[in-house]
């Protein structure tokens, strides 16, 4: 049974059939928002669809300098719904992967965009930010950002006559981990990402169409849920 995914041993609401579970493969994710500047922790998951997301960025950012997608979580950001748990909407959770990914910025006609992240943008991020995955406040994985490659996300190139070659990622593996790692339900699960040292973006400037090249990274865990049948 080397293959078996185990799960905590959960606690189901009354009004699931006890004894019996729905396994699925899933996806657990939160995300958070770098900029110029940002150099302090701090920490996803637990916050849910409709709150704020956290930011590492310098003082002169504002939200009217941030693009409304990074403003928010929304399913596309975060599936937390129960502040700091995975809740009994997704069940208990079995991690085999994790992955970082970076949203790159969109170059059209030659300009690029001032939010997402250009070349200089992730390996400054690489260089200068660590992960550390903790469940109930115990270190599960700590590891710089480059250890966790990305699950997904854009990547490829552009030729010179603007024919693309992008798609949605080129073989993405993601961190695998080997003595995976289970998460209840009722688990507070936290990632803490940190900034150690400054981070120096290619666009230094907060006026008003501007906000230090700010770039939405994703931390997404894939694995098995095991969900309640009703």
């Amino acid at each position: 049974m080397a293959n078996a995914t185990v799960f905590p041993s959960p606690q189901r609401p009354a009004t699931a059939v006890q004894g019996i579970g729905d396994s699925h493969d899933d996806n657990i994710y939160s995300a958070i928002v770098l900029a110029h500047g940002g150099a302090t922790t701090q920490t996803i998951f637990i916050t849910g669809i409709g709150a704020p997301i956290p930011q590492i960025t310098g003082t002169a950012i504002t939200a009217a300098n941030l693009p409304a997608h990074y403003l928010t979580y929304t399913p596309t950001t975060t599936m937390i719904q129960q502040s700091g748990q995975l809740g009994n909407a997704v069940g208990d959770f079995s991690v085999r992967a994790i992955g970082v990914t970076i949203d790159n910025a969109q170059v059209v006609a030659g300009v690029v965009r001032v939010w997402g992240a250009t070349a200089a943008e992730a390996v400054d991020i690489c260089s200068k930010v660590r992960l550390e995955v903790k469940l109930s406040n115990k270190r599960r994985i700590l590891g710089p950002l480059w250890s966790y490659p990305t699950l997904g996300g854009v990547a490829g190139s552009t030729t010179a006559n603007a024919t693309s070659l992008v798609q949605n990622a080129f073989f993405a593996t993601g961190r695998r981990i080997a003595s995976k790692f289970e998460i209840a339900r009722n688990d507070t699960l936290t990632c803490d990402v940190t900034a150690d040292a400054a981070l120096a973006f290619s666009d230094t400037s907060f006026a008003t169409t501007h906000a230090g090249q700010a770039s939405l990274v994703w931390v997404l865990m894939v694995g098995t849920a095991n969900s309640d049948v009703r």
